[in-house]
């Protein structure tokens, strides 16, 4: 597991003893609606070789070679952290990108590597990053909007990965800035309005090594019933968490296409609805904007590529990017005794197969996984706030699914 990364970037590790067995919970099981507190680990700082990727029209164009620096995440609230984040050119080695990350903690699990076990925690992520502007800007990794904004909004997942019997860590990190129609597009919407790259999206990758190189190839998302995890309320700063509702219901496949040239092929994006029921209560139905002037067709999930050895974390991986409109029921009531109905914009990523894995439900096997927060919500019955999308605010849920 611990492979040797290309161009000769080491992981920065923690220091710890050897971990004897895995899956440490996260403290967020427990009865519906009821406070706790989440035990998670230190994770650490990390630099990671990767790859960037400058889509047209739904196919790759550019693939110039990045570093990720990424600072220790810090708390800021008991489900969410914040690190700082440089990407990096590989030749020269110019900062490209820069800002925070916003990591919402989604779910642990185990996996099974060549080399043993090892822990995962997910974070399904956003960020408002910034180019210097003391630098060159390198077409294939610095979207052209950032020459009009001082920042625009990527999001995504990131991955800690533990090695359960050395303590040795790393990581997986995928970022994704949306072509116009769904960033810039509307101005009636959009904190970043105008035709600033319409045809155009922009990835970022880690890791990308020799040994599991990272390639952008197309497929549909994965769907089915819904046959594990479930959903919470985000704390907010300074609170204790809501615990984790199991969730049931389907991930329903509607259609593929490219909605950044408006065509059939090549279909690197899947329209899914998504439709669940909670233990508790709590219902979470995706929704079709269109008619609205908004970009979503229910869950809209592209296809950025896959990852295609085993030689170090995540093994052979694939993995897309997911955003689109829920309404979204709270099951648990208030003070007040009203049910809370909202509108939330998610944002967050999917992976399928990869290492063999094991959920703390025990369900094994190669599976397929969606993590969701929330970056926009509109409480029904209460003034629309706006912007609706284009940088990053608050989050208020998180939904995340597994899928056979």
């Amino acid at each position: 597991m611990k492979a040797t990364l290309a161009f000769g970037f080491a992981a920065i590790t923690l220091c710890a003893p050897a971990y004897a067995q895995c899956l440490l919970p996260d403290g967020l099981n427990g009865p519906c609606c009821t406070p706790t507190v989440s035990t998670l680990p230190n994770f650490p700082a990390y630099q990671m070789p990767g790859l960037a990727i400058s889509f047209n029209q739904c196919a790759p164009a550019l693939l110039p070679c990045i570093r990720w620096d990424f600072g220790a995440p810090t708390p800021a609230s008991c489900d969410q952290f914040k690190a700082n984040v440089q990407v990096l050119d590989c030749n020269p080695g110019n900062v490209q990108l820069t800002g925070s990350v916003i990591l919402d903690y989604t779910r642990t699990w185990e996996e099974i590597s060549p080399l043993g076990p090892i822990q995962v925690w997910r974070f399904a992520a956003k960020a408002d990053l910034s180019h210097p502007a003391s630098v060159p800007a390198n077409p294939g990794i610095v979207p052209p909007s950032l020459a009009a904004f001082p920042q625009v909004f990527y999001y995504g997942y990131i991955d800690y990965a533990l090695d359960c019997n050395t303590g040795t860590w790393e990581m997986a990190a995928v970022l994704h800035h949306q072509c116009d129609w769904f960033i810039h597009g509307n101005p009636a919407f959009s904190s970043t309005p105008g035709v600033q790259h319409p045809g155009r999206s922009f990835s970022l990758i880690g890791p990308n090594t020799a040994a599991n190189p990272f390639v952008p190839i197309l497929g549909a998302a994965p769907g089915g019933g819904v046959v594990g995890e479930g959903t919470r309320t985000s704390s907010i700063p300074g609170a204790v968490c809501s615990t984790e509702e199991p969730l049931q219901g389907i991930m329903q496949l509607l259609a593929q296409a490219c909605l950044c040239a408006i065509a059939p092929q090549p279909p690197q994006l899947t329209a899914r609805r998504l439709n669940t029921v909670g233990a508790c209560g709590t219902t979470v139905t995706t929704l079709d904007t269109l008619g609205a002037g908004l970009p979503w067709l229910h869950l809209m999930t592209t296809r950025i590529g896959a990852w295609t050895t085993t030689a170090n974390y995540p093994g052979p991986e694939r993995v897309w990017v997911d955003e689109g409109p829920v309404l979204y029921r709270e099951g648990c009531v208030g003070s007040t005794g009203v049910v809370a109905l909202s509108v939330d914009v998610m944002y967050g990523g999917s992976t399928s197969q990869g290492y063999p894995t094991i959920l703390p439900s025990g369900l094994p096997g190669f599976v397929s996984m969606t993590d969701l927060a929330s970056n926009y919500s509109w409480l029904l019955g209460t003034p629309l706030p706006l912007p609706i999308y284009g940088n990053v605010q608050p989050t208020r849920h998180l939904v995340y699914v597994t899928l056979p």
